[in-house]
């Protein structure tokens, strides 16, 4: 690129980008907005209570969008479903590796939601 060009390139990008970021913007300069992130953490058991590793947990149903993904419960029977952008009610699918399945429904009303699950 021609050096005459670059400075009122660059002041130009400087001011139009400026002026991008803070278009439409509520917050005062120099707050971002952040975007509250909610999760359902839980505990898979059997019906003696024992844990319940490798249970596949998937959301089917919830306000918004969700992380289209199945997640496994670990060793201890626990999991984490994060990346939820909206409280509300989710609805989760568990199957086992027998193939044992239960739909459970989810309130989300705090940052992090825990729900223990008996899986027969």
């Amino acid at each position: 690129m021609d050096n005459k060009f670059a400075i009122p390139l660059i002041f130009l990008l400087t001011v139009f980008g400026g002026w991008m970021t803070t278009c439409g913007s509520s917050a005062p300069r120099g707050v971002k907005h952040t975007l509250m992130e909610y999760s359902i953490t839980g505990l898979v058991m059997d019906s003696s209570n024992g844990p319940i590793p490798a249970v596949t947990i998937m959301i089917i149903a919830g306000p918004g969008e969700w992380p289209d993904l199945g997640i496994l419960s670990d060793d201890n029977g626990q999991f984490e479903l994060s990346g939820l952008f909206k409280p509300g009610n989710y609805r989760l699918l568990l199957t086992s590796i027998s193939g044992a399945q239960k739909e459970v429904e989810v309130e989300v009303k705090a940052e992090t939601t825990n729900v223990e699950v008996v899986l027969e």
